[in-house]
């Protein structure tokens, strides 16, 4: 009974052109979709994150000598632990 109603609604039910073409064209479009992002990705992306590597090594400089001066380090109060002319997150190998 209920067969018959879906085969007769199916029947009498508007079809649309593209309905019958829609699954193999958009498998058409994904397929070529996948393939344009996979040479962008190949030949754009991978390139530039190269060159922009090879750019930050070549342009990084090692660290200048620490200058005191005067302005910088100014201690109004102790800090509350043993050192306390070091801040909390001080790195004796980074920091001066």
């Amino acid at each position: 009974m209920f067969a018959a109603a879906a085969r007769a609604i199916a029947a009498n039910a508007r079809s649309y052109a593209t309905a019958a073409a829609g699954v193999s064209a958009e498998e058409a479009h994904a397929a070529h979709a996948t393939v344009t992002w996979k040479r962008i990705s190949l030949f754009v992306a991978f390139p530039a994150v190269l060159l922009a590597t090879a750019n930050a090594v070549a342009a990084h400089e090692e660290h200048h000598d620490y200058i005191a001066y005067p302005h910088l380090r100014i201690r109004n109060k102790a800090f509350p632990w043993s050192d306390s002319d070091h801040s909390l997150f001080h790195n004796p190998h980074t920091n001066h």
